[in-house]
């Protein structure tokens, strides 16, 4: 991204969580640039002060309209499906979307550069002997989620090497940050220490405790986002994480120490599941080498502000 050059982005999944971030850490970065956003949601929501539109990413002709008429720079493709739900909901919305917003973009004259929210969950079962992760890693998905995000990675490759269109691969580690959904960890131990320290709960109930992740803050996954559009390789992919391996006790630990509140902690039958993935973390060495990109916010600030936030909003 060249400071003489017009830059307009357009970023599909825009209301999430990660759209949102991202669109923030854009505009600061550049005040000149031009954004569109586009999701679902027919009415802009509010705190919304950027260019949106309701755009159904199944309908090739529509999103190939806009495409033409806004002529992006840059596309970061973020639109998709996270958590729990079938084969066929995750594959819909994580593979034939992702198909449909390509082909649409294959049939531009000027095509932009695309930056594909991906994610670590494609890897899936990892030997200790593989950690820690690299991207040449082979793509071993478990569950759904894991399955439709593997299938886009390769899709994107496909399309790099078959229209030769410039698509990186981001793929993102466990998310942490302000603004994240209930249902996802940590958020929902800081909303059970909440729980507690209102009185509303006695207890954290949690998973198995002793599995391991990678986490990033969601400003530092906005950050990588900007240095991959600015210098990263198309067709090729790159882990964003924080390349620490947490324990998810050690999570919880640190929020009692934030907190001061020393609650029960109940390991739930229901939570635990037979194929969690038990250790996993990341060598960043290649984005940091292509972009000179570092995550800056350790987990433990990450928790602090998810904490404040919380409060403050409530």
């Amino acid at each position: 991204m060249r400071k003489e050059m017009p830059y307009r982005v357009l970023v599909t999944g825009a209301l999430g969580f990660v759209g949102r971030h991202l669109i923030d850490y854009l505009r600061y970065q550049r005040l000149d640039m031009q954004i569109l956003g586009v999701d679902l949601e027919r009415t802009v929501p509010e705190g919304v002060t950027w260019s949106y539109k309701s755009v159904d990413l199944a309908d090739q002709d529509t999103v190939f309209d806009i495409l033409q008429e806004f002529s992006p720079t840059h596309l970061f493709h973020l639109a998709g499906l996270v958590g729990p739900g079938t084969l066929a909901a995750h594959i819909t919305a994580n593979l034939f979307i992702t198909d449909t917003v390509y082909n649409a973009v294959a049939r531009l004259k000027t095509r932009p550069k695309v930056i594909q929210a991906g994610s670590a969950a494609a890897y899936g079962w990892i030997r200790p002997e593989e950690l820690p992760v690299v991207e040449t890693q082979t793509l071993r998905p478990i569950g759904p989620y894991g399955m439709s995000k593997a299938a886009q990675d390769m899709l994107a490759e496909s399309y790099c090497r078959g229209e030769g269109m410039q698509i990186i691969r981001a793929r993102i580690f466990n998310l942490s940050g302000p603004g994240q959904s209930r249902a996802m960890v940590p958020m929902t131990f800081v909303h059970q220490f909440r729980e507690i320290k209102n009185g509303s709960a006695a207890k954290i109930r949690t998973g198995n405790l002793l599995p391991t992740r990678d986490f990033i803050d969601i400003r530092d996954v906005a950050s990588a986002f900007f240095h991959l559009a600015l210098k990263g390789q198309p067709g090729e992919a790159y882990n964003i994480a924080g390349e620490r391996e947490i324990a998810i006790k050690n999570v919880i630990q640190m929020l009692i120490d934030h907190t001061g509140l020393e609650p029960e902690i109940e390991v739930d039958a229901d939570r635990a599941r037979a194929s969690d993935i038990m250790r996993i973390y990341a060598d960043c060495s290649k984005i940091k080498k292509h972009t000179d990109w570092h995550p800056g916010i350790s987990l433990r600030q990450s928790l602090y502000d998810m904490w404040e936030q919380l409060n403050a909003d409530s």
